[in-house]
């Protein structure tokens, strides 16, 4: 692995082995498991679903597991005595917009605050599992970087809105990549527990 930062943004290179992405690519290229939530109409994106509705399991025992086992190194990565990783299982893909309605597949916005997903996120993380694709980089726009995700990447920045980020356009192919977020350990501790 190859850890480095830019600004305060962490990127590490081969967070993921080739047998990682191969597992999990498998299950993520079955249509079956997509759907697009009420809060992604807005944008170019789908989240998996991992059942059915009636509790039929759409991904299979090792994809489960290895997902598993991914988030247990984002945590052991992440988790300090102030900050604790939430590692929910949210895959997404992100895939071209065939009408060029907009020049984003994810409008630029913050993981905190009143326009975030909540005020307690003190980190967004993003998991890429392909970079076969066009456009999809990840942009921080009051910064003024832009990153061209690798596959086996992963990627950790501030929830803040001085690192407002969004998602340009993917032009060819689909973007595969699990999201998560790193919250205040005290409100982890109180809701959760």
């Amino acid at each position: 692995m190859n850890k480095y930062y830019i600004e305060d943004i962490c990127i590490i290179e081969d967070f993921l082995t080739d047998e990682e992405v191969s597992v999990i690519m498998i299950d993520l290229k079955h249509e079956i498991n997509w759907n697009r939530p009420e809060h992604e109409k807005d944008d170019m994106s789908e989240t998996a679903k991992y059942w059915d509705g009636k509790n039929k399991n759409l991904f299979s025992p090792l994809a489960s597991k290895t997902l598993g086992d991914i988030l247990q190194r984002v945590e052991k990565e992440f988790d300090t005595d102030d900050e604790q990783v939430n590692a929910t299982k949210v895959l997404q893909r992100m895939f071209d917009d065939p009408l060029n309605i907009t020049d984003w597949s994810l409008a630029p916005h913050a993981d905190t605050g009143k326009h975030g997903n909540s005020e307690h996120v003190k980190r967004g993380y993003v998991i890429y599992y392909n970079d076969d694709y066009d456009g999809g980089e990840i942009s921080y726009v009051n910064k003024g970087i832009t990153l061209k995700p690798k596959a086996k990447m992963l990627v950790c920045h501030p929830g803040t809105q001085d690192y407002m980020h969004g998602v340009t356009k993917v032009s060819n192919g689909i973007r595969y990549m699990t999201t998560g977020f790193i919250f205040d350990r005290e409100y982890l501790k109180t809701t959760y527990s």
